[in-house]
């Protein structure tokens, strides 16, 4: 995947590799030869656009699906690669590990308004866009699970009114005896 923002003074050039490695979105830019080690806005920019851009697109087919991924289920493993020539960078310290120009991030977030793009990427990487609808899935179920395992703690934690326990110390020689009502219990 992808994306190229250029206008006078400023390009930008982003490639996407999905399903890169595991764990979170990797990234790595380079500006005017200078690798950005901590990113920058241009890279906080994209990510915030990419991927709200992404999950809007995908809203149709998680709707047929009935699932709801989210950010961390698109980001799992994507490798963002870019690099940017510009006029007049700023830089955060000496060590120029990062980029603080804030032209450079509402250049980018302008570019990132096109829907026919992330259209464009849903339509060409369908086992991309499988794998997010599967994580989005996992997750889901896993929720699910440990909202029925925090219900059965509860369920077993409950109290029953008017239960008396049973005694002796050999549970073989006991006997489960069920009543209506304290008068059946009594007798």
């Amino acid at each position: 995947i992808v994306f190229e923002v250029s206008e006078e003074g400023f390009v930008s050039k982003f490639w996407l590799i999905p399903n890169f490695a595991s764990g979170a979105d990797h990234s790595h830019s380079v500006v005017n030869g200078i690798p950005m080690f901590s990113g920058g806005t241009h890279i906080d920019s994209f990510r915030r656009g990419f991927y709200s851009g992404l999950l809007k697109a995908l809203e149709p087919m998680a709707k047929k699906k009935k699932l709801k991924p989210n950010r961390s289920d698109v980001s799992d493993g994507l490798l963002i690669y870019n690099i940017t020539e510009m006029l007049l960078p700023s830089f955060d310290s000496q060590s120029k590990t990062r980029l603080i120009n804030e032209t450079a991030g509402k250049q980018i977030t302008a570019a990132m308004d096109d829907p026919d793009f992330f259209k464009s990427v849903v339509r060409k990487n369908p086992e991309w866009i499988e794998t997010i609808f599967e994580r989005c899935e996992k997750r889901t179920q896993k929720s699910d699970a440990s909202d029925l395992a925090k219900l059965a703690r509860k369920g077993k934690r409950s109290k029953v009114e008017k239960l008396k326990d049973a005694t002796g110390k050999d549970r073989s020689k006991t006997v489960l005896f069920l009543g209506e009502g304290d008068s059946a219990i009594s007798g």
